[in-house]
């Protein structure tokens, strides 16, 4: 699967989800996800801007993954993530604050149903203001 994944991002593919490479209900958990968010952000010549993580299970530990991924990339290429509807809880949110502070290319995030709570809340307006 990481070949493939790394033929994908060095190809023509501009998204990952509905409008690119469908990876949806493939029960790819943390790691998964967090896999694939370090090889769109590891790669230079990657086209990927776009990346759908709606609804599929991923966790404070996988929030964790993408935080660093998105931290560690080498082009920011990307500017929309939806990790809607998942289960990231306050803890996904602090994992996710730095990244989404520190990437000036990330225009779009959909945070949506993920059960943040007040304090994630508080740390996603301290990431924007910053």
């Amino acid at each position: 699967m990481v070949q493939a994944l790394r033929n994908s991002v060095n190809a023509s593919i501009t998204s990952v989800g509905k409008d690119g490479l469908n990876l949806k209900d493939n029960s790819l958990g943390d790691e998964g996800w967090g896999a694939i968010f370090a090889a769109v952000c590891g790669s230079r010549i990657s086209k990927i801007t776009s990346i759908d993580a709606s609804d599929e299970g991923i966790g404070p530990e996988g929030a964790e993954l993408i935080g660093q991924a998105l931290r560690n990339s080498v082009d920011a290429s990307i500017t929309s993530i939806d990790l809607s509807a998942n289960h990231l809880g306050p803890e996904g949110i602090k994992a996710l604050a730095p990244a989404i502070r520190d990437s000036p290319s990330l225009t779009s995030i959909n945070l949506q149903n993920n059960d943040i709570g007040q304090n994630g809340k508080e740390l996603l307006c301290s990431a924007v203001e910053a």
